[in-house]
């Protein structure tokens, strides 16, 4: 279910967290579901077991998912407002990229194309 890429410019830490939070975006892992353990994870991506836990805490900061003691690690209940929040963030951002693209002569057509690709 994960992987890391060890050829990568980013931190295998941050590789950990952001498929997290793309598996809990896509609906692959829900709100209350069990996370695997650190050693779980250090188990079947080979990494060094700090490395999965400072994922988790960056996540715990983040909301994300909520640490139980001696239980492990949930996805937290409001996760995907949280991710949904972030992203509405980036929206005037990306009213301004479409502005930019749009003077140079690209359709608004073209656009929604690329978007609905993305979908």
């Amino acid at each position: 279910m994960f992987t890391v890429d060890f050829q990568s410019r980013t931190p295998i830490f941050e590789q950990i967290e952001h498929q997290i939070e793309e598996y809990i975006r896509l609906g692959i892992l829900k709100n209350g579901d069990k996370l695997p353990s650190i050693r779980e994870l250090t188990e079947s991506v080979g990494v060094n077991p700090n490395t999965i836990a400072k994922a988790y805490s960056a996540l715990d900061s983040s909301g994300l998912i909520v640490s139980a003691a001696g239980r492990g690690c949930y996805v937290s209940a409001n996760a995907t407002e949280i991710i949904k929040a972030r992203a509405e963030q980036n929206l005037p951002e990306f009213e301004e990229t479409v502005k930019k693209l749009l003077m140079p002569g690209i359709s608004k057509e073209k656009l929604i194309e690329i978007i609905t690709k993305a979908n």
